[in-house]
């Protein structure tokens, strides 16, 4: 193991005072993406030079559990444009919260590579340059999960009206853990459905057995049922496999992969 990996070995979060010569690859080798960043960011640099520098070993990685440092207004709006940043990437900096957002990205990043596999396969045969689409709440596996794989990336809300924007060749959705109604998730299937192209592969993660708290989810049948009422039939279901996450004591997630057999409203 590295020297920085030996100083991470019980680490909770990653703080970064000089980006320019911080060695990111370490983070890679040691496998510490999942720590949580506070990064301060060149202040003798204008944002095109921040992007320029760091737009492959930090900003393409970021999450809304890590956190960067800046006050100057234009480098903010022009990284949160350019990246699509959470708001909380601007919050407070180093120690706040630190112990949530290792657990939040630590999970996040669980996800990430259940769905990593799924994107994975769906792409695998492609040989132009594969675009993935993340629905609603699954914008935060963007990051992770494109870098990953190399793929380009898009983000779509689950309101906006249809664009004449590319069509995407996956599209990722993540549901909320005991927060969604029906008409949520149907309006999150609709949208999928209204931007994939015949062939194109849809992936839901979401849990399917209530939350300690005693939040209701959706059963494996109910939302298979939903899928295809909002698909009007034209979809089928490739794989649905049960996934447990770090930490639960049982299996309450699923991930369910299937492929579009109509065209959208794009």
């Amino acid at each position: 193991m590295s020297e920085l990996g030996r100083a991470l070995a019980d680490a909770r979060e990653v703080v970064v005072e000089d980006a320019l010569s911080f060695p990111w690859g370490e983070l890679n080798r040691e496998r510490f993406r999942a720590l949580p960043l506070t990064v301060t960011l060149p202040h003798d640099l204008v944002a095109t030079e921040v992007i320029g520098a760091l737009h492959h070993p930090l900003l393409i990685h970021l999450t809304p559990f890590d956190r960067l440092i800046d006050e100057r207004l234009e480098v903010r709006a022009e990284l949160t444009q350019g990246y699509d940043l959470a708001e909380a990437v601007w919050a407070s900096g180093s120690g706040s919260g630190s112990d949530q957002r290792h657990r939040g990205k630590a999970r996040l990043y669980d996800v990430a590579e259940v769905v990593q596999q799924e994107v994975g396969d769906a792409i695998a045969t492609m040989e132009s340059r594969p675009l993935v689409g993340f629905l609603g709440g699954a914008a935060d596996l963007a990051g992770p999960v494109t870098t990953a794989l190399r793929c380009a990336r898009a983000t779509f809300a689950v309101g906006d009206p249809p664009t004449d924007g590319p069509s995407p060749h996956v599209v990722v959705a993540r549901l909320p853990d005991g927060g969604q109604d029906r008409a949520g998730r149907m309006a999150e299937f609709a949208r999928a459905r209204d931007l994939l192209h015949p062939g194109g592969t849809f992936i839901v993660v979401a849990h399917v057995v209530d939350a300690p708290d005693g939040g209701a989810n959706p059963r494996i049948s109910t939302l298979v049922d939903e899928l295809n009422a909002a698909f009007g039939g034209m979809l089928h279901v490739d794989e649905l496999r049960s996934v447990r996450w770090p930490g639960d004591l049982l299996s309450r997630a699923v991930v369910l992969s299937a492929t579009s057999l109509q065209g959208g409203r794009l």
